[in-house]
Formats: structure tokens, sequence, C-alpha cells
């Protein structure tokens, strides 16, 4: 693998912007034993180094910091630029008790999943110079 020099990727997700599609689960995922919204409203993840996978394929490796917990993540992503934009996708697996998400009650992972499939579609447009 290729090493693309000194690119980083920085990513800020703001985390009160959750939807569940129910109110009553909306609510619940802010508390402390998930999200605790009130304390960490952002995730945040930053690569220290970019790998050109093959073509288009690229491998962000980084930490991402999540309810106050920073965890090393590996982001697999697509890089497609057009005329006027660029899309950048990927999907990834995270493991909710690295973060300590769905504790105490819920951290088994009898009743909800401990692995979370997170997907991502980012479409940036070019900026024509003035």
């Amino acid at each position: 693998m290729d090493y693309i020099a000194q690119q980083q990727l920085r990513v800020v997700v703001d985390i009160t912007s959750v939807d569940m599609g129910n109110s009553d689960i909306n609510q619940a995922i802010r508390d402390v034993d998930w999200f605790d919204i009130k304390s960490h409203s952002q995730a945040v993840f930053f690569s220290d180094e970019i790998k050109v996978v093959s073509g288009t394929e690229f491998l962000a490796k980084g930490k991402l910091q999540l309810k106050g917990i920073s965890q090393p993540v590996n982001v697999p992503f697509s890089w497609q630029p057009s005329a006027d934009s660029v899309s950048m996708t990927g999907k990834l697996i995270l493991s909710r008790s690295d973060f300590a998400i769905g504790s105490p009650e819920w951290a088994s992972g009898d009743q909800i999943g401990i692995d979370v499939d997170v997907s991502f579609a980012v479409k940036m447009l070019k900026h024509a110079s003035e």
C-alpha cells in the first residue's frame, strides 16, 4: 500500500442530531448509559495516516473519540472525483462496547447487538475560484 503524504482527515459528527425515528428512543439514547449527549455532544475521528488500497479505494487509520473514549479505528473509503464534485463513501463496523454505549443494562448484547454498522456518503462540491 502506498501512503498519501501529509494528508489527514478530520470528521466531526453532531451527536445531538441523532434521530432513530422514535421520540422515546431518541430521548433514551441521550442518557448517560448511551451517548451521554449532555457531556459529549460530538464524535470526532482524526486520521494520522491514509493509505491507498487500490485505485479509488483508501484506508484512513486514526482515532475515534465518542462519549469521551478514544479508540483506534480503520476507516475504509472510496474517493470518486467528477468534474464538479467529489464523493466519499464508506462502511465499517464499530463495537459499541468499545465506547461504553448501552451500559450497564444493555451492555451484554442479548437484546441489542454489540456490533454497529456505520455507513457514510459525503458529496463535496468544487468551489469555483474567483
